[in-house]
């Protein structure tokens, strides 16, 4: 489950930062 969270966090964060 972490693991997962931890993924999907990071993927938000490469999409905030592609986005911006």
């Amino acid at each position: 489950a972490f693991k997962i969270l931890a993924t999907a966090h990071s993927t938000t964060m490469k999409t905030s930062v592609l986005g911006t």
